[in-house]
C-alpha cells in the first residue's frame, strides 16, 4: 500500500530517536542545556529569602588593605568582627594551603638563615605566629574551611569532620572520583567544625550549572562546602545519603536520590550533584571585606546569616560562568546552593524523566506517523505544529510549576524530522504520479502543455467542457494501393516513421493528439490548456507537417530508389465551439473532443483530394489567422451538412503571404470566383490562365483543372435563376 512506505520511514525515524535518547550525543545535550538555561534566564530563582551573605575581597578591599594574599591576623579580625555582628557560621572560601608569608614568626624564621643576622634584642612579638592566631580564632567559632579537590596525585588529604549513612544499596560507586586535594595547613584545618570542597560541575560546554554535594577521594565520601556549613550550623554530625533503590530491591547500578543534611533534604541527581536554579549575581548578596572591617558594615545585612568569605577582585580567586551570567565569582556559586537549600526550590531532572520522555516520544511519535497518512501537508503541519507545542508547553508547564527539567527538544526535532520526511516522501510519490500523467499526457499534449499542466493542475478540467477549437484531421492518401507495395513490417515501420515527425510537429506547436486512425491524425488546439492564438499554431504546424513530410520522402526516396511512391496528405482545418474531455465509460476513456466543427474539419480532410490541395481550412479558421497566405477555392456542402461552407486553401505562411507574387495571385483568384458565380465563363476561365501562369510555389493545377471541367460542364446545363454556386459534395 502506498501508505506503508512513508509509515515506514516514520517509524525508522521514530527509532532513531529513541536510539539518541539512549546514547544522548553532545549535539543534542547542548541544545537541551540551553533550552534549560533560557528557561532559568525567563524565570530565575525569586532572591532574598534565605540569610546568605558573601564576605567579598573585591578590588576596593585590595586598595585600602592591600595586595592578596592578606596576613592572617585580618581574618582574625574579620572572624570578630562578624562574631561580634551575630553570623550563624562562616565558611571560608579561600584555601590556606601554606603558612603566612607576613607572620612574625616566619618572617624571624626566614631572616635567620641570613649569614651574620642576629637581634640584640627580641621582641616578644617576633613570636607571634599568624596562623597559630587564626586557627585559635577558628576553634572558638561555628567556622568550616574549604579545600579543593584535583585530578592531580597530591600527597595531603582533607581532614573528615563528618559522618556518612547510607540508606539502601552503597551508591558512592557513582560519585565524580578526584585523586588530589589542595588543603589548609594542619592546625587551621583542625580547629575548624567543618572542611568542604569548593568544586563545581561544568558541563561539556564549561558552564556551571551543578555542585556535587558529595564527591570521591581515595574511596572517602567528601562534601561540599555548602553542605559543610549547613551541617555544622545546625549541629549535626552525619550526612544521610538515600540510594535511588531505597525501600525496593537492588537492581543495577545505584545512584542517589536525595542527601539529608540534618533538617534539610537536598534533592539530587543519580551522581549527587545538585542541580541549582540561579537566582542571579545580586549586589544586595555582598559586603566589601574593608566595610566588615573599618565597622561600616549594617549588622542587619549579617546577623543570624550564614556567611562565605570569597574574593571577586579581577585576578583572585575563580571566576566560572553560569546559566544567567557569563562570569561569576566561584563562592558566588556555593552562595547559590545555599539559598536554594535553604528555601527548598532546587531544580529536578529526576530518573523517571528519561522515561516519560521516552514515552512521550513514542505516543505522539506514532500517533503523527498515522495522522500523516490521511492529512495533506498544510494540516499535517498543523497537526505537528500542536504536537511540537505539546512538547515544548509541557516541558515550559513542569519549570515554571514544579521545577522540573523535562526536555522538548528530542521529542519536538523527532516530530519536526518525521512531518518533514513524510511530506518529503508524500511529495516524491505525488511527483511520481504527476511523472506518470505527465508521460500519459504526453501522448497526446505537446511538452510545453505537459509543463503548464503539471505546474497548475486546476487548469485541467475532466468530464467535459464548452471550448473554442481549432480541429485538425491528417490522413495519407492512396494508403491502400501504398500498403500493397509493402510487408506487414515494413507497413509498421513506415507508419512509425510517419506518425512519429507528425505527432512532433503538432506538439511542438502547443497541439493535442486526440488518437490515431491507422493512416490518420486527429489533433486540436486550445485544450485542455488555453492556445491563445490557436488558429495561427494550428496552420503553422499542418505547414510545418508539410514541410517534414518533403524531407519524409526524401528520405525513403534515397533508401527505396525507383520503388518509392511519394507519400501525399491531405489536411482539414476548421474552428469552432466543441464539447472536449475525457469520454467514454468509467473502465476505459480518452481525452477527445465532439461536436459539428470537429466533422466539418474531417469532411474538408475528405476535400483535397476532390481540389486536388494538401491543406484545406474553413473560414472561422482564416479568420483567426489573417497572416498566413490563404485562398478562397469554393462554396461546398459536405456530406451531413446543408449549409454551404466556404473553403480555403492554406498555400503558406504570412512571409508567403506578402509578396508580391501571391498577392497578385489572391486578387486574380477573386477575380476568377466573382466571374464564376454570376455564370461569366469567358471571364472565369481567362482568370483561370491568369493565375495558372503565376508561379507562386504552391501549385494549383489540379483545382484549376477541375475548376475548368467544371465550367465545361455548367456552362452546357439548363442553370436556374437561384443558382448559387454551391457545390454538393458527393463524398466524405
Amino acid at each position: 500500500m502506498r501508505w506503508l512506505t512513508t509509515a515506514s520511514v516514520g517509524l525508522a525515524i521514530l527509532f532513531a530517536a529513541l536510539a539518541f535518547k539512549v546514547l544522548d550525543p553532545p549535539l543534542v545535550e547542548a541544545i537541551r542545556l540551553r533550552v534549560f538555561d533560557a528557561y532559568q534566564q525567563y524565570q530565575p530563582r525569586a532572591y532574598g529569602a534565605a540569610p546568605v551573605r558573601i564576605i567579598d575581597v573585591d578590588d576596593e578591599s585590595l586598595r585600602r588593605l592591600g595586595q592578596w594574599p592578606w596576613p592572617r591576623n585580618l581574618f582574625v579580625e574579620i572572624l570578630d568582627r562578624l562574631n561580634a555582628m551575630g553570623v550563624a557560621a562562616t565558611g571560608f572560601g579561600v584555601v590556606f594551603a601554606e603558612p603566612d608569608r607576613v607572620s612574625p614568626q616566619t618572617m624571624l624564621r626566614a631572616l635567620r638563615q641570613i649569614p651574620g643576622f642576629s637581634l640584640p634584642v627580641q621582641p616578644r612579638a617576633l613570636f607571634f605566629d599568624n596562623d597559630a592566631a587564626l586557627a585559635g580564632r577558628i576553634a572558638g567559632l561555628p567556622v568550616v574551611t574549604s579545600f579543593a579537590l584535583t585530578h592531580d596525585d597530591e600527597p595531603t588529604r582533607p581532614a573528615v569532620k563528618w559522618g556518612v549513612a547510607i540508606v539502601g544499596s552503597d551508591p558512592l560507586a557513582v560519585l565524580p572520583v578526584y585523586d588530589g586535594a589542595v588543603v589548609n595547613i594542619e592546625s587551621i584545618e583542625a580547629a575548624a567544625s567543618g572542611n568542604g570542597s569548593l568544586n563545581v560541575l561544568p558541563d561539556r560546554d564549561g558552564v556551571v550549572r551543578s555542585v556535587p554535594m558529595l564527591a570521591d577521594l581515595d574511596g572517602e565520601a567528601l562534601p561540599a562546602l555548602a553542605g559543610e556549613l549547613l551541617r555544622v550550623v545546625q549541629g549535626a554530625s552525619t550526612y544521610v545519603v538515600r540510594a535511588t533503590d531505597a525501600g525496593g530491591p537492588a537492581g543495577g547500578e545505584p545512584g542517589i536520590a536525595a542527601i539529608r543534611i540534618g533538617s534539610i533534604d537536598a534533592v539530587t541527581r543519580p551522581d549527587g550533584g545538585v542541580l541549582i536554579h540561579f537566582a542571579g549575581s545580586r549586589p544586595e548578596r555582598y559586603v566589601p571585606a574593608w566595610q566588615v572591617l573599618d565597622g561600616s558594615a549594617d549588622p542587619e545585612l549579617l546577623a543570624g546569616h550564614l556567611v562565605l568569605i570569597g574574593a571577586s577582585a579581577a585576578g583572585v580567586g575563580v571566576r566560572v560562568p553560569t546559566p544567567l551570567d557569563p562570569v561569576v565569582p566561584g563562592i558566588e556559586v556555593q552562595a547559590e546552593l545555599l539559598e536554594q537549600l535553604i528555601e527548598n526550590v532546587s531544580l529536578q531532572r529526576p530518573e523517571w524523566a528519561h522515561g516519560v520522555e521516552a514515552v512521550f516520544l513514542v505516543a505522539v511519535g506514532a500517533l503523527l506517523i498515522v495522522v500523516l497518512q490521511w492529512l495533506g501537508p498544510i494540516s499535517g503541519a498543523v497537526v505537528a505544529l500542536a504536537a511540537v507545542t505539546l512538547a515544548i508547553g509541557t516541558s515550559i508547564l513542569a519549570f515554571l510549576e514544579y521545577r522540573l527539567l523535562l526536555d522538548p527538544i528530542l521529542p519536538s526535532l523527532t516530530l519536526v524530522v518525521i512531518y518533514m520526511t513524510s511530506t518529503l516522501t508524500n511529495f516524491v510519490r505525488t511527483e511520481a504520479e504527476r511523472g506518470r500523467v505527465r508521460r500519459a499526457f504526453s501522448l497526446y499534449l505537446s511538452p510545453v502543455l505537459v509543463r503548464r499542466l503539471a505546474a497548475n493542475p486546476t487548469q485541467l478540467k475532466l468530464g467535459g467542457e464548452t471550448r473554442d477549437l481549432t480541429i485538425m484531421f491528417c490522413d495519407i492518401r492512396s494508403f491502400t494501393s501504398l500498403s500493397e507495395t509493402m510487408t506487414a513490417a515494413e507497413l509498421t515501420r513506415f507508419l512509425n516513421r510517419f506518425l512519429t515527425p507528425m505527432t512532433d510537429t503538432i506538439q511542438d506547436h502547443s497541439g493535442t493528439i486526440d488518437k490515431y486512425m491507422g493512416d490518420g491524425i486527429m489533433a486540436f488546439w486550445n485544450a485542455p490548456l488555453d492556445v491563445p492564438d490557436h488558429c495561427e499554431k494550428a496552420c503553422a504546424a499542418v505547414l510545418a507537417m508539410r514541410a517534414r513530410l518533403a524531407e519524409l520522402n526524401g528520405e525513403l526516396a534515397a533508401e527505396r530508389g525507383d520503388a518509392h511512391r511519394p507519400v501525399r496528405i491531405g489536411m482539414g482545418l476548421n474552428t469552432g465551439e466543441c464539447s472536449v474531455g475525457n469520454l467514454g465509460s468509467e473502465r476505459r476513456f480518452s481525452y477527445s473532443a465532439i461536436g459539428e466543427p470537429v466533422n466539418l474539419a474531417s469532411r474538408f480532410e475528405g476535400q483535397c483530394k476532390v481540389y486536388g490541395c494538401d491543406v484545406l481550412i474553413s473560414v472561422r479558421t482564416r479568420d483567426g489567422a489573417p497572416a498566413f497566405a490563404t485562398l478562397e477555392l469554393d462554396l461546398v456542402k459536405v456530406v451531413g451538412s446543408q449549409k454551404p461552407e466556404p473553403i480555403f486553401a492554406l498555400l503558406g505562411d504570412p512571409a508567403m503571404a506578402a509578396l508580391l507574387p501571391f498577392k497578385r495571385l489572391e486578387a486574380l483568384q477573386q477575380a476568377f470566383l466573382a466571374a464564376y458565380r454570376r455564370r461569366d465563363w469567358d471571364t472565369a476561365l481567362a482568370r483561370i490562365d491568369d493565375c495558372s501562369k503565376l508561379d507562386v510555389g504552391a501549385p494549383l493545377v489540379a483545382y484549376y483543372a477541375m475548376m475548368r471541367e467544371r465550367i465545361g460542364r455548367l456552362r452546357t446545363e439548363a442553370l436556374p435563376d437561384d443558382w448559387d454556386a454551391v457545390v454538393a459534395a458527393e463524398q466524405k
